[in-house]
């Protein structure tokens, strides 16, 4: 639990830098943390993968180790706990050392997304950002921030 707070804590840094590019994005990107493994050249990697943003097109997320870019990957992303997870092809198109944890950030695309998992990835999106609460703008979103225990 700690890790992924650290996780977010640091993604906010790189996220002001990906403010610039949501322009140029074609599909709506979801912020939420997902657990997923990389396979690599027939060899599952024994390491954490934190999605912390997934679209359509691709992921954002943090790993232990860096990843080869521009080769093309399989990745399993745990969309839920109820279900198998997205299998997919994707490629890291860019990646950067996180100085405080050591830890690594990567934009990755989809390749050749099968229409299966398109439709899959589609309706969790669709999901997710219709049961997330709209804040006002200047305003965080808190939800539930604290539990009030009364006697």
């Amino acid at each position: 639990m700690e890790e992924e707070k650290a996780v977010e804590a640091e993604s906010e840094a790189g996220q002001a830098q990906e403010e610039n590019f949501e322009e140029r994005r074609k599909a709506y990107r979801l912020n939420k943390v997902l657990g997923a493994t990389i396979e690599h050249r027939g060899e599952v990697t024994q390491t954490r993968l934190f999605v912390i943003d997934i679209s359509t097109s691709g992921f954002r997320a943090t790993s232990h180790i860096p990843l080869p870019e521009q080769e093309d990957l399989k990745v399993s992303v745990a969309l839920s706990k109820d279900e198998e997870p997205l299998e997919a092809t994707a490629r890291i198109v860019w990646q950067k050392e996180l100085t405080v944890s050591g830890m690594f950030q990567l934009g990755s695309e989809f390749v050749d997304l099968p229409e299966e998992q398109l439709e899959r990835l589609e309706s969790f999106i669709e999901g997710e950002k219709n049961a997330v609460p709209a804040s006002k703008p200047n305003s965080p979103a808190l939800g539930r921030p604290w539990t009030m225990i009364r006697d």
